[in-house]
């Protein structure tokens, strides 16, 4: 069960440094180091699975082949002020800067070349009460829809359980039903959010105690 970092040594603000300098300025504003499960540039070929996030999501950055899969992510929004990518249950990008003739499927005058991830996101629990579940960083529907949902700039995401306090919206053009249409979390489901007892009895289902 994985939680933010708070006080002095994690958050924002001095504090001491990985190094266990104490007495460095270490920025603690941004960084990656308040998601519950992080894979960042070019890591490939993970199974996270039956992990239990509390306050922190889950997160991709430039990397591919990786398997998400029934994990319960509670409110992920709670790392709000450290990392704007904590704030969804899963956020991805595939932004990578640099020449644009690197990038898979380049082709010379396409103003929109495109990475494609080949995450797999499925079977999840999400709770959250004021942030969607997906933020999908470079998210193209024109590349959904060109290639399918198994290969795109985002995850393939399928039969995820999402108990939100809000109106689902899919990067604010689709709502649940439109999104599985779109072959987005197809066999998924939207509840109303968890009561207090509804979590911690999901907790420990997820934990077998």
């Amino acid at each position: 069960m994985v939680g933010p970092k708070m006080g002095a040594l994690y958050g924002p603000g001095k504090g001491v440094c990985p190094q266990g300098i104490p007495d460095r300025d270490c920025p603690k504003g941004g960084g990656s180091m308040y998601t519950c499960l992080d894979h960042d540039d070019g890591s490939d070929y993970y199974l996270d699975t039956r992990n239990v996030c509390v306050f922190a999501g889950m997160k991709n950055y430039i990397g591919q082949n990786k398997n998400w899969d029934s994990n319960l992510i509670l409110y992920p929004e709670g790392a709000f002020s450290q990392n704007r990518s904590g704030m969804a249950c899963v956020w991805t990008s595939m932004n990578m800067a640099g020449n644009a003739t690197d990038l898979p499927r380049y082709k010379k005058g396409n103003s929109n070349p495109v990475c494609h991830n080949l995450e797999v996101y499925t079977n999840n629990t999400c709770v959250t009460h004021s942030e969607q579940p997906f933020e999908f960083d470079m998210f193209k529907a024109w590349d959904l829809k060109e290639h399918g949902p198994r290969n795109t700039t985002m995850p393939y995401t399928a039969r995820n359980q999402h108990y939100i306090g809000i109106p689902f919206e899919f990067h604010g053009i689709w709502n649940h039903s439109e999104a599985m249409l779109h072959g987005v979390d197809v066999g998924g489901a939207v509840r109303p959010e968890m009561t207090v007892h509804e979590v911690e009895a999901a907790t420990r289902r997820w934990l077998e105690l």
